[in-house]
């Protein structure tokens, strides 16, 4: 009996003592004070959470909600109350998220604290940074769900300053508004649900360096000679050749950056050599784009030579048929280009250049030029020269009157040699293949000048035919200038020249 009641007795106590603990437990759970979430943002690697510090507790826990999900997962428990900043990296790009969390001490937990929700915004990839001829090129990488994206720069001493925005369908940019030798430092932001992307993340370098402008080659005896405009705090200048026939490019030497000249004594006779050149930066080291292209052959003075001259043009049909055939049988040509029409077909003009073609002056306006007023011939000339050095870098060095007009008052006012010619094809007037190649065929002899247009058709057509034949009888086809200089008959200012004999 007296067992009985002992044990009864034992378990009464037992009960009393649990439900004192339970009560114990409860109330320190309720005495655990609330987290006080502060802010999700953000951050390089994800969304950053932060909250501020609770005392007296173990440490946190935290929840996250998904948009579309009706369920809180528990994210991570954080093990030290000095903690107060979590960046959750398993987040998705365009995707809204919902955090809360809870302090802890031992198995007990606060209320939950307050909700923040955030649309995480990763930060884009910037997959290249280079230059190209005309400024900083920029690439990155998709961010899906983009609105937009923007682009911040800055340079040495300054603050980052955004320079544009574009739409989700782009994902590069050149940025022209930069200066040569300054070293830049790029990154780009993404906007999605009126959120941007953090600050700061994968930023790209370079110093910007521009490419060399207004290369010009001609042949010389010694060899192939350039020229080009000086690019600021360039310390090498590089000059890449291809000769005729070659697939790629070689470099063949090392310019000082102070020297904006330089003759390739080695390149081959025969052979229209073409040249481009980069700009070099040594520290920290940066290269700029290529130039445009230039192209010249070295002649053999032993052998007979050819000038075809175009007047008129360009008009990109003919004028691209010519080049095309000149470009094939390693030949060039003088064209002759009226001014106004250089800005409609400056890429005819520009390619001409690189293919060593010579362009002269045939007036801005196509105006006869032995009726004109003095100040009229003036400006007729120098607006055409003016429309040739802004689309091709370089003015015209010789002058042809339209038909040929010309009298003592214009050439001693045109400070310029004048080019008339020798074989006259009358190609404008019959427009005939045939008669038009048979005229050069009748006609044509050792440093002859022979006058056609650029025109027509026909003209592109009797190209095509009288190149080859010229070729086959020993002709080099050259320009005015380069048969004027071999032949030794050179140009002077205010004469005029029909033949090189």
């Amino acid at each position: 009996m007296k067992t009985s009641r002992k044990l009864l007795l034992f378990a009464c106590t037992l009960c009393m003592l649990t439900l004192a603990l339970s009560v114990s437990i409860i109330s320190n759970a309720a005495d655990i004070k609330t987290v006080q979430l502060t802010a999700v943002s953000n951050s390089k690697n994800g969304l950053s959470v932060s909250w501020k510090k609770v005392g007296g507790v173990d440490g946190y826990i935290i929840y996250r909600q998904r948009m579309g999900s009706s369920g809180w997962k528990r994210l991570a428990k954080i093990e030290k109350a000095s903690v107060v900043s979590y960046t959750d990296k398993s987040v998705r790009n365009g995707v809204r998220y919902t955090y809360t969390m809870k302090a802890y001490v031992g198995s007990g937990k606060s209320e939950s604290s307050n909700r923040i929700s955030r649309v995480y915004c990763a930060v884009p990839t910037v997959s290249s940074v280079k230059n190209i001829s005309n400024g900083v090129y920029l690439k990155w990488k998709e961010c899906a769900g983009a609105d937009e994206y923007r682009i911040y720069r800055k340079s040495s001493g300054s603050d980052w300053k955004r320079i544009a925005c574009v739409s989700p369908k782009n994902l590069s940019y050149t940025d022209s508004r930069v200066k040569s030798a300054v070293r830049y430092m790029y990154q780009i932001r993404q906007v999605c649900s009126k959120n941007i992307s953090a600050s700061g993340g994968n930023q790209k370098t370079v110093t910007f360096i521009s490419a060399p402008k207004d290369l010009c080659a001609t042949a010389s005896v010694s060899g192939i000679q350039l020229s080009w405009k000086a690019v600021m705090g360039a310390d090498r200048y590089y000059v890449f050749r291809k000769s005729s026939g070659e697939k790629s490019w070689k470099k063949v030497s090392e310019i000082k950056g102070s020297l904006t000249a330089w003759t390739d004594k080695f390149a081959p006779k025969g052979k229209t050599g073409y040249y481009r050149l980069r700009a070099v930066i040594l520290s920290p080291k940066a290269t700029s784009a290529y130039s445009s292209k230039a192209g010249a052959a070295r002649l053999d003075k032993s052998t007979k030579m050819v000038a075809l001259t175009f007047d008129d043009g360009p008009y990109r049909p003919v004028t691209n048929q010519i080049l095309d055939v000149l470009q094939k049988y390693n030949s060039r040509a003088t064209f002759f280009v009226v001014g106004s029409r250089v800005s409609t077909y400056s890429d005819c003009i520009r390619r001409a250049v690189s293919l060593g073609c010579e362009i002269g002056n045939h007036t801005y306006n196509h105006t006869t030029l032995t009726t004109a007023s003095d100040s009229q011939i003036l400006k007729e000339i120098s607006d055409s020269n003016d429309a040739l050095k802004k689309y091709t870098g370089c003015k015209a060095s010789i002058v042809r009157a339209p038909g040929g007009s010309v009298n003592s008052r214009v050439l001693s006012l045109v400070p310029y040699p004048f080019i008339s010619w020798s074989v006259d094809t009358m190609d404008w007037s019959h427009r005939s293949v045939s008669r038009t190649v048979q005229n050069i065929k009748n006609n044509v002899r050792d440093g002859s000048i022979v006058l056609m247009h650029d025109l027509y058709y026909s003209t592109g057509d009797a190209t095509e035919i009288i190149v080859p034949w010229l070729i086959d009888q020993g002709y080099q086809i050259v320009t005015v200038s380069e048969m004027m200089k071999y032949k030794g008959t050179g140009l002077t200012n205010g004469k005029v020249y029909y033949q090189a004999w």
